[in-house]
């Protein structure tokens, strides 16, 4: 069947912008394989003549799925597949979180959600590759004493807890503890970025042995300990947070951090070294 008598046929069912068809159409080939990262796609004038629309509404259609991280137009090469489907969630939960004026304390909540499940999860799944990953991070962390630039301490603590993540092997759960832990790093960077290394490098420091106790929770692959450790892990975090006015009190909406929560969306949604994580989690998860 072809894809224009698909459009004709839908448009009978429901009044839906033929635009908004095509997008639709070319996001399910691209989420169920049919497209796969990197491939290029027929031309603009070939997806148009498929789909019996006018180049300009394939443009727009193409344009949207540029927006939402699907595919990369590239000027005088064509259009490829990009699949980064973080760009998607980046925008729109960003945009959630500041239209209800979530607080920096309510991000940590929900962080400590995921953490415990993840952190469980770990142990039931984490391979011994992902344990020496998550235990090499650790070993970083213990070597912050030559360190001088936040952006290296910061660097250290993502890492530390990307292997902890993807070591739970549940893409969602992972992609949203990536993607809060990052914000939340991102906005601690603005709200306390005239105090000195040394007051990071101890707030780090002070938790370390709890995240050496989850650790070892992990590795012995017991789930019930994995959260209770994680679970004082995040509660000693909290109170931190607490005790700390800037940090307690601020909001994602609030007007002087609007400008780096969208600095981060442009970070978070650019393709990095760690775009292939979930695809690269074992195929039993």
């Amino acid at each position: 069947m072809s894809k224009t008598r698909v459009l004709a046929r839908s448009s009978r069912v429901a009044k839906v912008k033929v635009t908004d068809e095509i997008i639709e159409s070319l996001r399910q080939d691209i989420v169920a394989g049919r497209f796969r990262r990197g491939d290029r796609m027929s031309s603009e004038q070939q997806l148009a003549t498929d789909y019996g629309v006018s180049q300009p509404t394939m443009r727009e259609a193409l344009r949207a799925l540029e927006m939402i991280g699907l595919v990369e137009v590239r000027h005088g090469s064509g259009t490829y597949v990009s699949g980064h489907g973080r760009q998607a969630l980046g925008s729109a939960l960003l945009t959630l979180l500041q239209l209800e004026g979530v607080t920096l304390l309510q991000v940590q909540a929900v962080r400590k959600i995921l953490g415990i499940e993840s952190a469980a999860l770990a142990a039931k799944t984490a391979t011994d590759e992902q344990l020496q990953a998550i235990e090499s991070t650790l070993d970083s962390l213990d070597q912050l004493a030559e360190v001088t630039e936040s952006e290296d301490l910061y660097q250290r603590l993502l890492a530390h807890q990307e292997a902890l993540s993807s070591a739970s092997n549940h893409p969602l759960i992972c992609t949203l503890e990536i993607f809060l832990s990052k914000l939340m790093v991102s906005l601690q960077t603005e709200l306390i970025e005239t105090r000195r290394v040394s007051f990071l490098r101890a707030r780090i420091e002070k938790v370390q042995p709890l995240r050496r106790t989850i650790f070892r929770a992990i590795s012995s692959h017991s789930p019930e300990l994995a959260r209770s450790e994680m679970d004082k892990y995040c509660e000693a975090i909290r109170k931190a947070f607490e005790a700390d006015p800037l940090l307690k009190k601020a909001r994602l909406s609030d007007p002087h951090l609007i400008k780096s929560v969208g600095r981060f969306c442009l970070l978070y949604t650019s393709p990095s070294p760690r775009d292939g994580l979930l695809s690269r989690m074992p195929s039993s998860a």
